[in-house]
């Protein structure tokens, strides 16, 4: 679920947030975003529930001679209690780890074709008009503004009355993962719901909380 802010209280730098996950209810006080454009943002929350007692991320940016950037990533957390020792280790530190690579490699694929992450994020409608998909015989390729970004291979089945695929990648950010998705293909029109999270969908939509993408994806002349 997404957080859910809490009002009461003095104004104050931080502010109460909660949210479920897998069931356990977290809840924290966020302070205040540290941010010293362009080179360094960072935050820090302390928590009240859950199985965490305080995390801290930190992200710096810094020139290298050659012209590209150096990215510095840390996130440091503290567990509370047994739970904390024993759960965080593997199912957030590992699960972070690979999420954040995953989602500082694309922004580096964006800046690659020119694409500002502040533009994307005010006007995410860019990346649509600039991504294609090509499927044939079994093999998937993504283009963002003409460049590959993500090449793999793909399979078509049923299942419980509906079609589904598998997106085995192969290189790019997904190099690795096996994406089930469900499909639909009316005229030149494919709409694709996936499950990021490597389970399957079981209905073409998204909702808080899921990590689900649905695109819809419109057919061209060769």
């Amino acid at each position: 679920m997404p957080p859910e802010r809490k009002n009461d209280g003095p104004v104050t730098n931080t502010r109460r947030l909660r949210a479920t996950v897998n069931g356990i209810t977290l809840e924290w006080d966020e302070h205040a975003f540290e941010w010293n454009a362009p080179r360094r943002f960072g935050v820090e929350r302390v928590f009240l529930r859950g199985p965490i007692a305080r995390f801290t991320m930190t992200c710096e940016l810094e020139p290298r001679p050659d012209g590209g950037t150096h990215l510095i990533y840390d996130l440091r957390i503290v567990p509370a209690g047994l739970l904390g020792r024993m759960a965080l280790p593997l199912s957030i530190g590992r699960q972070a780890r690979a999420v954040t690579d995953r989602v500082f490699r694309r922004y580096d694929e964006f800046a690659l074709g020119g694409l500002r992450a502040s533009r994307l994020a005010r006007a995410p409608e860019l990346v649509v008009q600039n991504t294609s998909v090509t499927l044939a015989e079994g093999a998937y390729e993504v283009r963002f503004q003409g460049q590959a970004v993500d090449r793999g291979a793909y399979e078509v089945g049923v299942a419980a009355g509906t079609t589904t695929m598998l997106w085995h990648g192969r290189t790019g950010p997904n190099a690795g993962r096996t994406i089930p998705c469900l499909f639909q293909l009316k005229g030149d029109r494919l709409r694709v719901c996936y499950g990021l999270d490597g389970a399957a969908p079981s209905e073409m939509a998204t909702a808080a909380g899921q990590q689900r993408y649905l695109a819809t994806y419109r057919r061209t002349a060769p």
